[in-house]
């Protein structure tokens, strides 16, 4: 009798739990029928038209150095021991102060001796012209030979010529002598002392470098084919540290370095520019890319493969609109848009923004927005 009434339970649970099990059921399918619609609406996008062009302007930064108008090698043009050098690295000198000195005593020597071999010549010559005076008046009453008076106006003659080149020995000892002082020929700054108090120089060979301190110039070396870009006397933007310049090019280079493969161009920096010899100079310029592309916001960019870009595009379909995939590749950023090249038609609509939400062969509502 229990038994029968253990089975009888066991039945009654069993039913129970299977109408719980369909009931359960219905109520999902219900659910699953009223929240998921069969038919999703377009989602709203904005897009904005591609227009192909044929080049493009980019930021083009290109370093050089500052540089003094003036800056010289100074030699002595003789030879000779150096006896003085008052000056040092940092000396600022003023034109014609005096910037070394040679040991002159052997051209003292020299010059002694030419102005007495001079003053010799000069009284041969002086007692020549009266010994052909005195001829003169022997011949005309024909006490002496025409040939003793030819022999005597030429014989002074002789001496008259070497009165001269006395004197040109004279003049050139005198120009050693003055040539033996080294002057600065202008304005500056002694960069560095090239010998020192006591040493043996060749005439030319370099004993100071004086740069200038009044004028700069930026020097910069330009890729050939940017350079055709450049125009003399046009303002450029020119930065030296935190410093902002804008001035005008001065001169343009014909000739291409054979160490940089560049275009040396030079611009003159304002006098009051407060720059250093040395300093690094950028020169900021738009060079034009020529290629055919065309300008995108930066959010219309999606990641893709070995190194291109994901875009989605609106095309027509049946009378609605759907998002398909385009590949791009990059040429050049702002920060804010993008050029770019591929596939693209002209006034092809791109999505702009809201890409994570969408993927290729969603429908889409578009709606053109303005960018910049």
């Amino acid at each position: 009798m229990a038994v029968g009434l253990l089975t009888r339970g066991s039945v009654v649970a069993t039913v129970i739990a299977l109408f719980a099990i369909a009931a359960a059921t219905a109520l999902i399918r219900l659910n699953k029928t009223e929240t998921v619609s069969s038919d999703s609406p377009p989602l709203p996008v904005t897009v904005v038209p591609y227009e192909r062009q044929k080049h493009y302007l980019r930021n083009t930064r290109l370093l050089g150095i500052v540089r003094p108008k003036s800056d010289s090698a100074l030699g002595f043009e003789v030879s000779g021991t150096v006896q003085t050098m008052p000056v040092r690295a940092g000396t600022r000198v003023i034109q014609n102060d005096v910037l070394a000195t040679l040991n002159t005593d052997r051209r003292m020597a020299q010059l002694a001796a030419a102005r007495a071999t001079l003053d010799q010549i000069d009284s041969e010559r002086k007692l020549a012209g009266l010994q052909r005076q005195r001829l003169a008046d022997l011949t005309t009453k024909g006490l002496a030979s025409q040939q003793a008076f030819d022999e005597a106006r030429l014989g002074e003659e002789a001496l008259q010529a070497a009165q001269r080149a006395a004197l040109a020995r004279l003049h050139s000892a005198e120009i050693d002598i003055d040539k033996s002082t080294l002057r600065a020929p202008y304005d500056g700054v002694i960069a560095a002392r090239l010998v020192e108090e006591g040493a043996v120089i060749n005439a030319g060979t370099p004993a100071l470098r004086l740069v200038s301190d009044t004028g700069y110039e930026a020097h910069i070396g330009v890729p050939p084919q940017l350079s055709t870009q450049l125009q003399i006397g046009q303002q450029y933007a020119l930065s030296v540290g935190d410093q902002r310049y804008s001035v005008p090019l001065q001169t343009i280079r014909t000739d291409v370095d054979p160490a940089t493969l560049t275009v040396g161009v030079v611009f003159g920096l304002p006098a009051s520019a407060t720059v250093r010899t040395g300093s690094s100079v950028a020169l900021t310029i738009k060079e034009m890319i020529v290629v055919d592309g065309g300008w995108l916001p930066l959010s219309a960019l999606l990641e893709g493969d070995r190194g291109l870009w994901n875009i989605l595009v609106v095309e027509q379909n049946d009378g609605g609109f759907l998002a398909q995939r385009e590949v791009v590749e990059v040429l050049y950023s702002t920060g804010q848009r993008v050029f770019v090249r591929g596939t693209l038609g002209d006034n092809a609509n791109i999505i702009a923004t809201g890409l994570q939400r969408l993927s290729p062969g969603s429908a889409v509502s578009p709606q053109v927005g303005e960018w910049d």
